[in-house]
């Protein structure tokens, strides 16, 4: 048996002036042991946790429902991919790189810089090329593989968001393009979470925030299409909503669940209540319908997940940041049942509940911070029944869950 996630140093940093690694942090010892290759077999969740300093994953063991902590590193702002036999750590906000493991025993196989300040959001391999989406660049990034050497940079400037002032050409707009008539805010499109459908068309987020005012949302959401065999946008598609978070598939991979969640907050601090989950046909490249509205769900839209073609669970924020689990109907557009609502902490701190997942075996996964009981707790599929006694520890609170093998 091989022990993992036992190392001198920890070192999932950001780069300094692109130069070296900074801000190391020293480990606490797992106390569970996983054997090589046990991520290989069986059913998975691979599970990044954090606290305000470190970053950490755990494993758990769906179908024993036991948690392995402190199994490997990653930094307190990360997100997770898994292809083929390699885990993606996606190290964000002022972190700036990306870490790649090998699922079987979790050696490093390599760590590579994106750019300072491009706060990467994801990953998605196609072949042996990488595209990385990035929050602080306009350009999606294609990277090898297997080194992260960087090949070519697909150019989505022009899909960035534009202010009230006019122009005729990039010279009237002090540093910024002139897109359509009207000069770019930031000259950013925002880019956010993928898909790939098919093994060649790559969907991606175009969320348009104003970084200049708190990542507000500024207009609507786009969906840019791009085809990995000549690496070209093809197509964007404009959505209802602003601000598209999530995204989830359908069950029969015909369609593609967007969140578009909006202005989180009105002035009056209450739920703004301006999203929209939308459907995108894959095979007609179009959306054909919106399917739940946040004045329906009663909240905030947050991470969801397809149960089925005409169901799914979403986290919804209310009043007092308090979260609750509940299931959907699609083809009604409102909420049917609610499985889990969130603890408060002293009346105030009720926000916990960060990210629901459909597992790879139809069950729910959902990833609960509760300062008191962090951890993740499993629910049957069909009645919302909780199959965990107590939640599962990881060894830090829980932020983020894919699946392997």
């Amino acid at each position: 048996m091989r022990v993992f996630g036992r190392w001198v140093v920890w070192c999932v940093c950001g780069w300094l002036g692109g130069v070296g690694w900074i801000a190391c942090v020293p480990p606490t010892l797992p106390t569970d042991r996983l054997a090589a290759g046990a991520l290989q077999n069986g059913a998975w969740a691979v599970v990044i946790g954090r606290s305000e300093q470190s970053g950490a994953f755990g494993a758990i063991d769906l179908e024993r429902r036991v948690a392995y902590k402190l199994v490997g590193p990653a930094s307190n702002d990360a997100v997770a991919r898994v292809w083929g036999n390699t885990l993606y750590i996606i190290n964000r906000y002022t972190h700036d790189n990306i870490q790649a493991m090998d699922l079987r025993d979790m050696r490093l196989l390599t760590q590579f810089s994106v750019g300072v300040g491009a706060n990467p959001q994801d990953l998605v391999v196609v072949g042996k090329k990488a595209y990385i989406s990035c929050l602080g660049r306009a350009a999606l990034q294609v990277v090898d593989a297997a080194s992260g050497k960087l090949q070519t940079q697909i150019d989505l400037s022009a899909l960035s968001e534009v202010g009230n002032k006019p122009c005729q050409g990039d010279a009237d707009c002090g540093g910024v393009r002139c897109l359509g008539g009207a000069c770019a805010l930031d000259d950013l499109p925002e880019l956010g979470r993928m898909f790939l459908y098919q093994q060649r068309w790559l969907y991606v987020l175009v969320q348009r925030l104003d970084q200049q005012r708190q990542f507000l949302p500024t207009t609507q959401g786009l969906l840019a299409l791009i085809d990995t065999e000549n690496d070209t946008l093809v197509q964007s598609f404009p959505m209802q909503g602003s601000n598209p978070l999530y995204l989830s598939p359908s069950v029969d991979g015909k369609h593609l669940y967007v969140a578009q969640v909006g202005q989180w907050m009105n002035e009056q601090g209450a739920p703004a209540l301006d999203g929209v989950l939308e459907r995108f046909s894959l095979e007609e490249r179009r959306f054909d319908a919106v399917i739940l509205r946040e004045e329906s769900l009663g909240g905030n839209l947050g991470s969801f997940a397809m149960i089925d073609a005409s169901s799914g669970v979403v986290i919804r924020t209310g009043a007092s940041f308090r979260t609750e689990l509940v299931r959907f109907d699609a083809t009604q557009g409102k909420v049917v049942s609610q499985w889990a609502a969130s603890e408060c902490t002293g009346g105030v701190s009720c926000f916990s509940f960060v990210q629901v997942a459909k597992t790879p075996k139809g069950g729910v996964i959902l990833l609960d911070r509760y300062e008191k009981k962090p951890g993740v707790r499993l629910f049957d599929p069909t009645e919302g029944r909780e199959q965990t006694a107590a939640p599962l520890d990881i060894g830090l609170p829980p932020e983020f869950v894919v699946f392997a093998p």
